[in-house]
C-alpha cells in the first residue's frame, strides 16, 4: 500500500497536490522553508521540494536500505535529525538527486541521533542521547535539539555537541514542539501536555 503526502492550502481550503511518498505509512514529518522530510515506517526517509503549487517530484534525496521504521525527524535550515524505532544502528544510504555524493550517509544509532546536511549529503555531527529517540525537535535559531528518548530522558542538545540540560520525565514525550524558550511535550499513555 503506498502512502500519500499532502498539500493542503490554508489559504484556499483544499488540497492543492499529492505525491505517493512511501510505501508504507507516514510515521513523521517536518518542513524548514521549502523543503519538506518525510520518514515512514517502510523504513526510509526523503527529502521533498515543496513549490506553491505542490511538491517537487520525484524526491530530492532518499535514504533507504533499513530495517527499522523511522519514528521521528526535525529539520531546520539544512541540517536534518531523526531517530529509529528499534534503536538498532540506522545507516541509510542517500540517493542525492541534485549532488554527488554517492557514498552519503544519514542515520541514529541505539543512544545516537546523527545530523545531517542534506546540501552536501555528508554527517555533521552526532550526539549521544539514553536510548532511542521518540520525538525532537530544533529550537526556532537552529542552535539546539530537543530530544526525548525511549526510556523518558528529555535532551537538550547544542549542536556542537554538549548537552545544554536533561531531565527524567515520567512518560516519554511522543511529540514536541519548542519556541526555544520553553518546550511543550505530548505523553503517551496518559496524553498530557507538560511545558519544561
Amino acid at each position: 500500500m503506498l502512502a500519500n503526502s499532502y498539500v493542503y492550502s490554508v489559504d484556499h481550503g483544499r488540497v492543492v497536490d499529492s505525491a505517493q511518498a512511501h510505501d508504507d505509512a507516514l510515521s513523521c514529518m517536518s518542513m524548514s522553508d521549502d523543503v519538506l522530510v518525510s520518514g515512514s515506517w517502510d523504513s526510509t526517509l526523503k527529502v521533498w521540494k515543496v513549490l506553491p503549487s505542490g511538491i517537487d517530484k520525484p524526491a530530492i534525496a532518499d535514504f533507504v536500505d533499513n530495517d527499522s521504521e523511522i519514528n521521528c525527524v526535525a529539520i531546520h535550515s539544512h541540517l536534518i535529525a531523526a531517530g529509529a524505532a528499534d534503536g538498532a544502528c540506522l545507516s541509510l544510504p542517500c540517493v542525492l538527486k541534485e549532488a554527488s555524493a554517492d557514498d552519503a550517509h544519514f542515520g541514529c544509532c541505539a543512544g545516537t541521533v546523527m545530523l545531517w546536511d542534506y546540501r552536501t549529503g555528508q554527517v555533521v555531527g552526532q550526539h549521544q542521547t539514553k536510548g532511542p529517540a521518540k520525538a525532537l525537535q530544533f529550537a526556532p535559531d537552529g542552535n539546539k535539539l530537543v530530544v526525548s528518548t525511549e526510556s523518558g530522558e528529555l535532551t537538550v542538545l547544542q549542536l556542537d555537541g554538549s548537552v545544554f540540560i536533561s531531565h527524567r520525565l515520567a512518560d516519554p514525550a511522543r511529540c514536541i514542539a519548542t519556541d526555544g524558550r520553553r518546550a511543550v511535550l505530548g505523553t503517551y499513555p496518559t496524553s498530557t501536555l507538560s511545558t519544561h
